[in-house]
C-alpha cells in the first residue's frame, strides 16, 4: 500500500528540516515533523520531535495525542493519565484493538464523532469488506454535508475503486491529524506553482479528517494563490458554515474581506472571532488595526491592549499601539511601547523616527537626535525615507 503520490514526504521533511534549523524551538513545526517522520517510518525521530515540542509546551494537546497514537499503532492502549480527551482516548483504543487484530469497539465513540465514522471506514477497508465500506461511506457522506464532493474528487464515490480506498486507509492510519501533512505539503506545492497537486492534497486532508472547516480555510488560501479571489471568499464562507464556532475560520474570512477593501465586513468577521476566543492575540491585534483604519481610535486601543494582555511580548502589537498613541498626541504613553519594540531587536527607519518624534515632543533633545541619527543610518542601508518624520519635529534641529 502507498500514500498519495502528491504527498512527497522526503520533500516535506526537507522543508521542515530547514525551518527547524532556523527556529529549533518552534513547537508547531516540531509536531509536524514528528508526524511526517512517523509516516516515513522513522519512529525514533518522531518521538524525539514530539518530546522537543513538549519541552517547549508541556500541554500541547496535539503532540500528546500523536505520542499516544504511536503507542496505539503498536497495539498499546492509551493510559488514563496521558492528558487526552475522553473521545480521543476511545478512538485510540479502537486503533490499538485493530493493531492487535481485535474487533474495535466503535460503540465507545459518540454517534456524532467524525472519528467513529472514520474508524468504521478504516476497519472495513482493512478487512476488505467492500459492502461494509459502502455502508460506512454512505453514513459518512450523510452525516457530513459537503463530504460527497470531496470523496468524488478522490475516487471514493463508491466502494468500487478499491485502490483508492486502500490509499485512503494507508494515509488515515487511525490519525486524523495526518491532514496537517497534506496541508503543509499543499503549501509547498503552491509555492512551486503546482496548483493541481495543492488542490489534490487539500482534498486528501479533508477525506482523512472530515474537517471541512479546515478544508475550506486551506482551499481559500489555495484559490487566493491561484488569483481566484471571489472563489476564495466562497470557500471561506463555506468554512465558517461548516463550523460557526471556530474563531480562526471567522478570522480567515475577515482577512479576505480586508484584502478586498470591505472594511466593515472585515470588522464584523474579526469581531465574531474575538467573541469566540477573547484571548486570541492575533485576532485582537488585527481587529485593532481594522478599527484604526475605520477611524475608531478608542476601539483600536482597546483591542491592541487586549492583544498585549494575551501575549505581552507581541512586538507588532506594541508597535501598533505605540504608533496609535503617538498619532493621538499621547507621546509619553507611546514612548514606552516604542522603546519595547526597539529592545525586542526590531529595527527600521520608521521605528527610530517615531522614537525621535516622541522624544522631541517631550523635550528629550539628545535622545531625539540620537534616534534620528539611527534612523538615517538605517535609511542609508535600506533606502527608506525619513523626511515625513523629520519635518514636523523642529526640536530635532535645535542648536
Amino acid at each position: 500500500m502507498s500514500i498519495p503520490v502528491e504527498l512527497d514526504l522526503a520533500r516535506l521533511l526537507g522543508h521542515l528540516d530547514v525551518r527547524l534549523a532556523l527556529h529549533p524551538r518552534y513547537a508547531d513545526w516540531r509536531n509536524l515533523r514528528g508526524l511526517a517522520r512517523a509516516y516515513a517510518g522513522q519512529e525514533a525521530g518522531a518521538r524525539e520531535d514530539f518530546a522537543a515540542a513538549l519541552a517547549v509546551n508541556p500541554h500541547y494537546a496535539a503532540v500528546l495525542a500523536n505520542l499516544a497514537w504511536l503507542d496505539a499503532s503498536r497495539g498499546i492502549q492509551p493510559p488514563e493519565d496521558a492528558g487526552l480527551s475522553p473521545e480521543w482516548r476511545a478512538h485510540l483504543q479502537c486503533v490499538a484493538d485493530m493493531h492487535r487484530g481485535a474487533t474495535p469497539r466503535l460503540e465507545s465513540l459518540p454517534d456524532s464523532s467524525p472519528w467513529r465514522l472514520l474508524d468504521a471506514l478504516w476497519f472495513a477497508v482493512q478487512r476488505q469488506d467492500w459492502l461494509a465500506v459502502e455502508s460506512a461511506r454512505t453514513r459518512a457522506v450523510t452525516a457530513v454535508t459537503g463530504l460527497h464532493a470531496v470523496f468524488q474528487r478522490l475516487g471514493l464515490g463508491t466502494a468500487a475503486d478499491r485502490t483508492a480506498w486502500t490509499t485512503w486507509a494507508t494515509l488515515y492510519r487511525g490519525n486524523p491529524q495526518a491532514m496537517s501533512l497534506c496541508h503543509a505539503a499543499a503549501e509547498i506545492a503552491r509555492a512551486a506553482e503546482d496548483l493541481d497537486g495543492s488542490a489534490s492534497l487539500l482534498a486528501w486532508g479533508a477525506g482523512i479528517s472530515l474537517d471541512l472547516c479546515a478544508y475550506g480555510m486551506a482551499l481559500g488560501a489555495h484559490l487566493d494563490a491561484a488569483g481566484r479571489e471571489s472563489e476564495s471568499q466562497r470557500a471561506l464562507e463555506d468554512a465558517v458554515a461548516a463550523d460557526p464556532n471556530r474563531a480562526v475560520a471567522h478570522a480567515a474570512l475577515g482577512y479576505r474581506h480586508a484584502s478586498d477593501g470591505r472594511l466593515e465586513a472585515a470588522i464584523g468577521a474579526m469581531e465574531r472571532a474575538a467573541a469566540l476566543e477573547p484571548r486570541f492575540a492575533d485576532v485582537r491585534y488585527e481587529l485593532g488595526l481594522l478599527y484604526r483604519d475605520a477611524g475608531r481610535e478608542a476601539d483600536a486601543e482597546r483591542e491592541l491592549r487586549a492583544a498585549l494582555a494575551a501575549q505581552p511580548e507581541y512586538v507588532l502589537a506594541q508597535l501598533a499601539l505605540g504608533t496609535l498613541l503617538q498619532e493621538c498626541g499621547r507621546d509619553a504613553e507611546a514612548l514606552s511601547y516604542l522603546q519595547q519594540v526597539r529592545r525586542s531587536g526590531l529595527r527600521s527607519a520608521e521605528i527610530e523616527m517615531r522614537l525621535a518624534a516622541a522624544h522631541a515632543q517631550l523635550g528629550h533633545v539628545n535622545h531625539a537626535r540620537r534616534a534620528a541619527a539611527r534612523a538615517r543610518a538605517v535609511a542609508r542601508v535600506t533606502g527608506a525615507s525619513t523626511a515625513p518624520y523629520i519635518s514636523p519635529s523642529p526640536v530635532l534641529h535645535k542648536k
